[in-house]
């Protein structure tokens, strides 16, 4: 549980600074270490949805067995956040 509050802050940390510089970027991609604890991860998703609501992200984490990644586009945006994600993995 320790370890969990640990990545959630840090994460939430890192939702803020990535909000200021991509402000004006039209996408960008990013990994948070996390390890492949996919609640903090996708906390950070929905925290920077809400900082950056119509750009396109990807982003990531990895641990030594698995790699976590999740995608937000806004609706009709040219990037398909699904598609995206699958042309990564």
């Amino acid at each position: 549980l320790a370890l969990r509050t640990k990545r959630q802050a840090d994460a939430s940390a890192k939702v803020k600074e990535l909000a200021v510089a991509h402000a004006t970027d039209p996408f960008f991609v990013v990994e948070f270490d996390c390890g492949s604890d996919r609640n903090v991860l996708g906390r950070a998703v929905v925290e920077l949805r809400e900082a950056l609501p119509n750009t396109p992200f990807l982003v990531a984490s990895r641990d030594d067995k698995s790699v976590v990644v999740m995608t937000q586009s806004s609706k009709g945006h040219a990037i398909h956040a699904g598609e995206w994600a699958k042309g990564v993995i």
